[in-house]
């Protein structure tokens, strides 16, 4: 069985109703792919297909290409998340489990929930410190 492949696409087969496309993370394993939502989409012209990731500076060979004025914070995030999906994998390799694109999918959909939970817990009109006892407990049980 080879090692998952993870890497970082410009889905051009889905096209928003703006005319943007989602950049994905491809997770590959055993000839099956598995794709994972970065939150973002943009148009053709700000993605550079050669690096896989979004157009920052503009270079002597494409000086057509436009430039996002967040691109760099942009690519920052996607590589956080690359990186994530990196650690997920490496996480179940150190288990019995197998290394299939689903599994390691499934992994960050639970980083995913346990993040947003926490993000709730502590943002969510107001800070953690005005949050009774209980519905912390409850927060916790949901993540279980």
């Amino acid at each position: 069985m080879s090692a998952p492949k993870i890497a970082v696409v410009f889905y051009k087969y889905k096209t928003y109703s703006n005319g943007t496309h989602p950049i994905l993370i491809r997770i590959t394993a055993n000839r099956k792919s598995s794709y994972i939502s970065t939150g973002y989409s943009v148009k053709e012209e700000y993605w550079d297909e050669k690096n896989k990731r979004l157009v920052e500076t503009r270079s002597k060979e494409h000086p057509e290409r436009k430039i996002l004025s967040n691109a760099k914070a942009i690519n920052t995030d996607i590589e956080l998340q690359v990186s994530k999906v990196i650690q997920a994998k490496q996480d179940i390799s150190m288990t019995e489990q197998p290394q299939t694109s689903i599994i390691i999918k499934n992994k960050i959909s639970e980083i995913r929930r346990k993040d947003f939970a926490f993000y709730r817990l502590v943002d969510n009109k107001g800070d953690a410190a005005t949050r009774t006892v209980a519905s912390i407990f409850n927060f916790i049980f949901e993540l279980k």
